[in-house]
């Protein structure tokens, strides 16, 4: 709400990981006990994450001193903390526990129509907290798509999330740019539709 009124839209914070739930089954191969949080499942290049230190593997068990329950309530503290703050996030390693301060980075609302490239024509935004929950990954969703543009023809869809391309997942728009750069002959790109996977060629 202070967002709207301050700026006219909801502004969420990024630090750029992506992230799963720290299961009994993956606590315990980890021989964790009964710890709880949310287990990096990966990390991008030139985030604030990877520039704090933060590492897969980690298993972030609190923020600021709040415990995290697990990826939904990680997704939803870092991405309701204004961009620019520094949160401390409470770190278990195989060598013991760390406190690493971490800055919040500004999420991508949209992309541009991603001119020049096999996606054009599609207008997309990074997964809310919401839908990754839905997909039960990080992603990028399709807000809209231009009428006979490259994406249309390619068989994209209003509503489609891409979770990878290529076999890399993309978990924002700005992975997403990354994996499409420079790619002009033929894309994979795995899709959450309507509850399902699937895979799309886009030439």
């Amino acid at each position: 709400m202070k967002q709207l009124i301050a700026h006219g839209e909801v502004r969420r914070g990024k630090v750029g990981i992506g992230i799963q739930d720290l299961t009994p089954d993956l606590a315990k191969a980890l021989q964790l006990g009964d710890l709880r949080g949310a287990v990096i499942a990966n990390v991008e290049p030139g985030s604030s994450a990877e520039k704090a230190g933060l590492q897969v593997g980690d298993v972030v068990t609190a923020i600021d001193g709040h415990p995290v329950q697990g990826t939904t309530d990680l997704r939803n503290r870092i991405g309701l903390t204004p961009a620019g703050s520094t949160v401390k996030f409470a770190v278990k390693r195989a060598n013991g526990e760390v406190t690493i301060d971490v800055t919040i980075a500004a999420q991508e609302s949209a992309s541009e129509t991603l001119a020049g490239t096999l996606l054009q024509g599609a207008k997309m935004s990074d997964a809310s907290a919401e839908e990754a929950q839905r997909a039960g990954a990080d992603g990028v969703v399709i807000e809209s798509i231009e009428p006979a543009s490259p994406a249309a023809r390619a068989g994209l869809r209003t509503g489609d999330m891409i979770v990878a391309v290529n076999r890399k997942p993309v978990s924002s728009v700005s992975d997403l740019r990354s994996a499409i750069a420079g790619q002009r002959a033929i894309l994979a790109l795995e899709l959450v539709r309507d509850g399902g996977r699937l895979l799309l060629v886009v030439r």
